[in-house]
């Protein structure tokens, strides 16, 4: 068995979107898995953290399709501020009468939070946030490229097996 879960090679993507170009952000890749304390707060994976600016994120309840109808929400999104302001922008783009932007505007403000990690390189979990997508004592933290997402294991494994197939299909379409 390998030990790449302890050491995975973590690339980091230039971006001009925060204030500071300098700043490098992270590739999230790989996965975790931490406890939750009483208190909800959870180890943020030291791989992800590249600097203290990389220390604030937007989480957000987030739906999956293989869910629809045995629960809201799957999975916790999380995103740097940077992601969360272009999205955002798409939403302003949109007609102000348009029912969709207003819905979907609605629906991630009231489903969404801004978070820093603690001094210990903890994020602090809401507990109706943790509690929406099953996060009682681990947090399974999923790597998906420009964003994470917090898992309650056994329901990313459900979801998982559901995508396996489509996720075959999508293969042939890289290049």
């Amino acid at each position: 068995m390998s030990n790449l879960a302890d050491n995975p090679v973590v690339p980091a993507v230039p971006t001009t979107a925060l204030a500071d170009p300098s700043v490098i952000e992270p590739w999230f890749t790989w996965n975790f898995e931490h406890r939750l304390d009483p208190q909800k707060r959870v180890q943020f994976p030291a791989v992800w953290r590249t600097s203290e600016a990389m220390s604030r994120f937007m989480l957000i309840l987030w739906p999956h399709p293989h869910l629809k109808g045995q629960r809201e929400f799957a999975f916790i999104k999380g995103i740097l501020p940077s992601k969360f302001r272009s999205l955002v922008d798409q939403m302003a783009s949109r007609p102000v009468g348009d029912d969709d932007a207003s819905a979907i505007r609605r629906r991630l403000f009231h489903t969404s939070l801004q978070v820093d990690l603690d001094p210990a390189g903890r994020l602090c979990l809401p507990p109706r946030m943790a509690s929406e997508v099953g996060l009682l004592k681990d947090v399974f933290f999923v790597g998906n490229g420009d964003h994470f997402e917090l898992w309650n294991r056994q329901i990313f494994d459900q979801c998982a097996l559901a995508d396996k197939d489509v996720a075959i299909e999508a293969y042939k379409s890289l290049k």
